[in-house]
């Protein structure tokens, strides 16, 4: 029978590379954890990187006003209180990103993705936000008046309180989306799908929601006076 002492010098090897294995594991994955510094170097010494990776950086309160930075990787970074006033974000990638107070007003973000973001209190005023996706944000009290929103996908995002007046909502999806107490005042929501969404006291008022679906959606203490709701399906809503 073999002795512990020689078992253990056999396993001295395979322990070793195992460990090895694990290490180079470990590193790896952390590079991919981060951002690459390169990049990051870039876009301040140019106020531009285009395809950039710059996931889980530290941006809070940068000034990157008019920058240009489509399709950079964004993942989970942080923004809070950043100006990208003007900057060019189509098709970034910002999910899980802290946006909180940043100002956005007239970015180009047309199909940006925004799932699971932070972007409570953001300025979004006119900002270009065609086919963005919302999935699960949280856009509570923010400011997105007059914001081009067509073809948006706000599956479940949280826009309580957040002023939506003169906004392009058309064909945008609010499905089981939190509205409540928003401003929609002058809106154009014309094919938008509101299923199941929650508008209770929301500020309707003048707002066109043609050919809506406005199917178990919440409308207790809303105010809809003057809005447009020709052909709007307006079956089960609660108000």
């Amino acid at each position: 029978m073999m002795k512990i002492n020689e078992l253990m010098k056999l396993l001295k090897p395979i322990t070793a590379a195992c460990l090895m294995s694990i290490l180079i594991f470990i590193v790896m994955a952390t590079e991919a954890l981060t951002y690459v510094q390169a990049d990051l170097e870039k876009l301040f010494s140019r106020n531009e990187c285009v395809s950039c990776d710059l996931k889980h950086a530290e941006l809070k309160e940068a000034k990157l006003r008019g920058a240009v930075l489509r399709g950079v990787i964004l993942f989970k970074a942080n923004l809070e209180g950043s100006d990208l006033k003007g900057a060019d974000l189509e098709n970034a990638y910002l999910i899980g990103a802290n946006l909180k107070n940043a100002d956005l007003e007239g970015a180009y973000l047309k199909r940006a993705n925004f799932k699971e973001a932070n972007l409570r209190e953001a300025n979004l005023r006119r900002a270009e936000l065609y086919g963005a996706k919302f999935k699960g944000a949280d856009l509570h009290g923010a400011y997105l008046q007059g914001a081009y929103l067509r073809g948006a996908y706000l599956y479940r995002a949280n826009l309580k309180g957040a002023n939506l007046s003169k906004a392009d909502l058309r064909g945008a999806d609010f499905y089981w989306a939190n509205l409540e107490g928003a401003d929609l005042r002058g809106a154009d929501l014309k094919g938008a799908n509101l299923y199941g969404a929650n508008l209770k006291k929301a500020d309707l008022r003048k707002a066109n929601l043609e050919k809506a679906v406005l199917e178990n959606a919440k409308f207790e203490g809303a105010n809809l006076e003057d809005a447009f709701l020709k052909g709007t399906i307006l079956d089960k809503i609660k108000y």
